[in-house]
């Protein structure tokens, strides 16, 4: 019959060591040498002032961003375009009015009621009209086009600050340490203690 030394067991427990992720400071230790402890359990709150400040920033930059998205979008620019589109409609109808007229003019010259002092000013009348339906069309066009241009634009930029927002976020999620498994721990920092990045925060005896 063997003996059953003791010493000759094997040692089956896990000694598990938690990092901090980046130069910091412990803010709040939420656990002690000798805690007994489960996964997910928070033990340690580093410092997150520098997140918390890029977090302020791009928060307020969204805000900005949002008020003017609503601004191209709001009733202002609305009202500004409905305006531009009132005026091209009213050109467009007052130059088939002259088109009219100077059709009509022209018929009665070729019948010999009108003369050609009558027909040019008619003539010339159209081509003021047209010129002044251009310079509207072109206006509203252009203006419908930055409104969409602009409004594209902010849209892509407040998503690229809502990606600047999550990724912030899971930096200071990174800094409220958990627990990775259930265990022991054994703590090496105290509050208010720096730490560099990779320093052992604490390590988590598994299975014993």
């Amino acid at each position: 019959m063997l003996n059953q030394n003791p010493a000759d067991e094997v040692d089956a427990s896990v000694l598990i060591r938690v990092k901090s992720p980046k130069a910091s400071t412990v803010k709040k230790a939420h656990i002690e040498s000798g805690d007994n402890v489960i996964k997910g359990q928070l033990l340690y709150e580093l410092q997150t002032w520098e997140e918390e400040k890029l977090l302020s920033e791009i928060n307020r930059h969204a805000k900005e961003t949002i008020a003017k998205l609503a601004e191209v979008q709001g009733p202002r620019v609305d009202k500004k375009l409905a305006s531009l589109r009132q005026i091209v409609s009213h050109r467009r109808i007052g130059r088939a009015k002259s088109v009219e007229i100077r059709d009509l003019t022209t018929a009665q010259f070729n019948d010999g009621a009108a003369t050609l002092l009558d027909v040019i000013p008619k003539r010339q009348d159209v081509i003021a009209r047209s010129f002044q339906l251009l310079q509207a069309t072109i206006e509203r066009d252009m203006t419908e086009r930055n409104v969409e241009d602009s409004i594209i634009v902010l849209k892509h930029v407040l998503a690229a600050i809502d990606r600047e927002k999550v990724y912030v976020q899971r930096q200071i999620a990174r800094l409220f340490i958990t627990s990775p498994v259930d265990g022991t721990v054994d703590s090496f920092v105290n509050e208010f203690e720096p730490v560099e990045m990779g320093h052992v925060l604490c390590a988590i005896q598994v299975g014993k």
